[in-house]
């Protein structure tokens, strides 16, 4: 396999495996069954994507400033981050309740919040491996 096919599958594989760690640590802290709330792990994806935006500043920190660009992409990514964050949260909260359907728990929670998670750490692995970041 060469080098280029093996990092386009890192991308894929690193956002996927913190998700599933993610989901698999909330149930074991929990002790019980699984349920479709152990699989709302895009509030943890984004904060994760936000921690690896933060982590690469220091990276950047310790390197001469060379390429001021990727100073500027960092930057974006953590504004997208913590506007995500907020939008999440609020999405969080109001289908998190128990009079809110099943179906629509599954869509906005497991669906679509968890994409927005997943989606992010994928920008910034890609990036990251493009040597953007």
């Amino acid at each position: 396999m060469d080098i280029e096919k093996f990092a386009y599958w890192f991308t894929f594989a690193i956002p996927l495996l913190l998700m599933v760690l993610g989901c698999t640590t909330d149930k074991l802290i929990e002790g019980k069954p699984w349920s479709r709330k152990h699989f709302y792990a895009g509030l943890d994806l984004t904060i994760y994507f936000l921690a690896a935006c933060l982590i690469n500043v220091a990276d950047l920190a310790k390197e001469p400033p060379h390429n001021p660009i990727r100073y500027i992409w960092t930057s974006y990514l953590i504004a997208a981050a913590v506007v995500v964050l907020f939008f999440q949260t609020a999405v969080h909260q109001e289908w998190e309740r128990e009079n809110k359907s099943r179906i629509g728990q599954i869509a906005v929670l497991c669906v679509a919040s968890n994409a927005w998670g997943l989606f992010l750490l994928y920008v910034f692995v890609r990036m990251k491996l493009e040597g953007l970041l």
